[in-house]
């Protein structure tokens, strides 16, 4: 009698091994270079999220920040 299991993961493994092969969606050579200290910066906001220091969208201020993306106002209701 076969192991379920092992079956799985075989497909698994099959399905991970055919997708390898698809060329496209990896965008690795378009995307932008962090410095080592934006890293570090990022990892500290996250930290503060995760603790409670900060809310969410502070998150997401302090990451726009650090990688120089151009704030957008938000929507008024």
């Amino acid at each position: 009698m076969k192991n379920k299991y092992s079956q799985k993961q075989r497909d698994i493994e099959r399905s991970v091994e055919q997708n390898a092969d698809v060329k496209g969606t990896d965008n690795s050579e378009s995307r932008a270079k962090l410095p080592e200290e934006a890293w570090e910066k990022m990892y500290k906001a996250l930290y503060d999220y995760y603790f409670g220091r900060i809310d969410f969208l502070s998150l997401l201020d302090r990451y726009e920040e650090i990688v120089g993306i151009k704030k957008t106002p938000y929507p008024q209701k």
